[in-house]
């Protein structure tokens, strides 16, 4: 019988099966389910169709040559076991096509959809559906189905080790690619994806309306380039449960980018938005179009990154928080904030946004920063506001009395039982117009500059004409910085301040020094 066994499986390897042969196989076969040993020659053929499947290693997309083997050494067998006995018939078939499933598809099917997802071949995907669909074997779709959303969701997962720059280009692939797909997978399959994808995007622990907004931040450079990638953004933006997410997320990237001093012309900006409008309400619509007008009218970016924050932030009530933790978030944008937050909720009851401090703002924003200009009265106020102690808040000691005086003198703070509280009185509209540096407090939209205020010889201020020389190198020492600034400023700049200026940038986080004393501009 083990030679009968041998033999039956040596004709059926060869895939090249003549007449005679066929007759003397055709023997055997009705020979050994007449005497009953059918479960016995299975499990030699089992056997036998392992070695075959191992004898043909498969790597990357030879899925068609194992598949369509598979299915020759079927269609040349079929003569014979459908004479001999249908259901035997039925066996080897299940047998055939559930090994082609354990060995290949299950092992070799993770590299082929990350290859897939990649290089946006279906051909594969197509050929192992055709294969799944023709089988009998119980519960193959679903468990294919399931390998699917798995390798999808791993892929997904996998985005957030990249950058914008490669994960939302690869994002917005991936979801052409499943739209694309017609007949190459699973019927219903298309939608479970799409759904998994929408999941994704949506839940609050992916940030992928941030991820988007930082990507399109980046690609805002030419006319060319934003006409053609925010068509990509635009179909991924149609997944978002809540079209009125495109308010936050809109925001969010005017926000981070005027931090980083940087505008397109008022054309492409124009353009960006019209793009959206499918998925913008028509009241968003008409206050992102105000908000554009009026910074092109008080020409906001021409002015300090403090300016271009409070426009956002008084202007719209819309400030959120920022993109990255190294990001600081000057004084005036929290009681900006903190001012327009009932009036917002008034204003638009239904619409909730995030006005969450990444840490408390006290010992978070004021820590380590270069306390020049306004800078002082805004941190003795919130921390008093707040009843914190104002020694604790990281201000110098030689500082702290004449801020202090200045205030008591305005009558916004007064002095009791051994600690200073806002006055009873306090009311910032009008008491703060009394002290310019201050008036950054009010809710108002920043009023025209006349010709007059844009072109004076008033003095820049340092920490500006440092960041801005800055963006025009990858990587300069202090030194070399001091002299470009003072050789090109109208203004003496003396090496003291600028030092100090230099230590409270880095502190900041807005600029880094690397091991070689090279300072960077960080622009996040």
């Amino acid at each position: 019988m083990e030679k009968i066994f041998q033999e039956t499986n040596n004709y059926i390897d060869t895939l090249r099966i003549s007449q005679e042969k066929e007759t003397k196989l055709q023997w055997i076969i009705d020979f050994i389910i007449k005497i009953g040993l059918e479960k016995e020659f299975l499990q030699s053929f089992e056997e036998n169709s392992k070695n075959f499947l191992f004898r043909n290693p498969i790597t990357d997309y030879q899925s068609t040559t194992i598949i369509s083997q598979v299915d020759e050494i079927i269609s040349n067998n079929k003569s014979i076991f459908q004479s001999i006995n249908s259901s035997f018939l039925e066996k080897i078939d299940n047998l055939y096509r559930s090994l082609a499933y354990n060995t290949f598809i299950v092992s070799e099917l993770s590299t082929i959809f990350d290859n897939a997802f990649d290089l946006q071949d279906k051909n594969a995907f197509k050929t192992i559906t055709n294969f799944i669909n023709s089988s009998n074997i119980e519960g193959l779709v679903d468990k294919y189905k399931n390998l699917w959303i798995s390798r999808l969701s791993t892929y997904l997962n996998s985005l957030f080790s990249m950058t914008n720059n490669s994960c939302i280009p690869k994002l917005i692939s991936v979801y052409n690619f499943i739209k694309s797909f017609n007949d190459e997978i699973p019927s219903g399959l298309q939608g479970d994806l799409l759904l998994l994808l929408q999941r994704f995007l949506n839940d609050s622990n992916t940030f992928g309306i941030y991820m988007i907004a930082r990507y399109i931040h980046n690609i805002i450079v030419t006319e060319e380039v934003t006409d053609q990638k925010m068509k990509d953004v635009v179909s991924i933006l149609s997944l978002f449960d809540d079209t009125d997410q495109f308010s936050q997320f809109y925001h969010h990237f005017l926000c981070n980018r005027l931090l980083r001093y940087f505008t397109p012309p008022p054309a492409i900006e124009k353009n960006s938005v019209i793009s959206f409008s499918p998925f913008i309400e028509e009241s968003i619509m008409k206050q992102i179009n105000r908000m554009m007008d009026e910074m092109e009218n008080v020409e906001i970016f021409e002015h300090s990154s403090e300016m271009n924050i409070k426009f956002i932030a008084v202007t719209s009530g819309l400030w959120i928080v920022p993109l990255s933790k190294q990001l600081f978030v000057p004084p005036e944008v929290e009681i900006a904030r903190e001012s327009y937050r009932k009036h917002y909720k008034e204003k638009f009851p239904k619409r909730a946004l995030n006005f969450t401090p990444l840490v408390d703002h006290v010992t978070f924003k004021y820590k380590g920063v270069s306390w020049s200009g306004f800078y002082p009265y805004l941190a003795v106020l919130m921390a008093i506001s707040e009843d914190k102690n104002i020694f604790e808040i990281g201000l110098t000691q030689k500082c702290i009395p004449e801020v202090v005086n200045a205030l008591l003198k305005l009558g916004l703070i007064q002095r009791m039982a051994g600690k200073y509280i806002l006055a009873s009185n306090f009311k910032p509209q009008r008491k703060l117009n009394k002290l310019p540096q201050l008036s950054i407090f009010l809710p108002q939209v920043p009023r025209k500059l006349d010709h007059k205020e844009l072109f004076s010889k008033k003095k820049p201020k340092l920490e500006f004409l440092i960041t801005r020389t800055m963006k025009n190198y990858e990587g300069v020492s202090a030194d070399e910085l001091y002299q470009q600034i003072a050789n090109t400023s109208q203004f003496s700049i003396h090496r003291k301040e600028f030092d100090c200026c230099i230590a409270s940038l880095i502190a900041t986080e807005q600029i880094t020094m690397d091991c070689n004393q090279k300072l960077h501009y960080n622009p996040f």
